[in-house]
């Protein structure tokens, strides 16, 4: 699978500015490089939270591919180290029905923009996140750390976070229930925006 599969993409990077279209893996593998080259880091981990919301991605890293949920049980301490050079690929991709199947999470850009915390303080309202982050890493256990290793409270060299939006309602308020089932349930709903931000 591949991005490729993934219609309607937006993406935003700190390092290579805003840009709107279809992001190839090897466009998120050199987001990873140029910021830890631009933090002077030498090895780094890949972490991921809130995989338990969208259990329908896949997480590809040097040609071995995890389902999402299967990576977040992996212990912090016990997750590969990747340098500069030792990190080849990496992608996240999903089937064209993970939203109809409601194995992606559902929310809005400015809340994920804002962190906004989700219904149960889930960092990024609920989007899949996943982060490059030095080995010197503390994480952050003010968030909850269910579906994933949990999240940086430093030394975070990059971020993505996968969602999808249609709606009104962010992941965090009352009516995001009813809401979803409306729009995930019916056959017209099957190509949907999905939102990929880099930071």
């Amino acid at each position: 699978m591949s991005f490729k599969k993934l219609r309607l993409i937006h993406t935003s990077d700190t390092h290579l500015g805003d840009v709107t279209g279809h992001p190839q893996a090897a466009d998120a593998l050199i987001a990873v490089v140029d910021a830890v080259a631009d933090n002077e880091g030498d090895m780094f981990r890949l972490i991921v939270a809130n995989a338990d919301l969208s259990p329908g991605m896949l997480l590809e890293i040097n040609g071995h591919e995890y389902d999402i949920e299967e990576y977040a049980e992996i212990p912090y301490l016990a997750l590969p180290s990747y340098s500069l050079g030792s990190l080849e690929s990496l992608r996240l991709s999903a089937d064209l029905d993970t939203i109809l199947r409601g194995e992606l999470i559902r929310t809005q850009t400015g809340c994920v923009r804002k962190n906004t915390l989700g219904a149960d303080g889930e960092w990024r309202n609920g989007a899949l996140t996943l982060q490059a982050v030095a080995l010197g890493a503390r994480l952050d256990h003010s968030i909850p750390a269910t579906g994933g290793q949990g999240v940086a409270a430093d030394n975070l060299l990059w971020e993505m976070t996968v969602f999808w939006h249609d709606g009104d309602a962010c992941y965090h308020e009352a009516d995001w229930e009813e809401e979803t089932e409306a729009l995930g349930t019916t056959g017209s709903e099957i190509v949907r925006p999905l939102t990929v931000i880099a930071r």
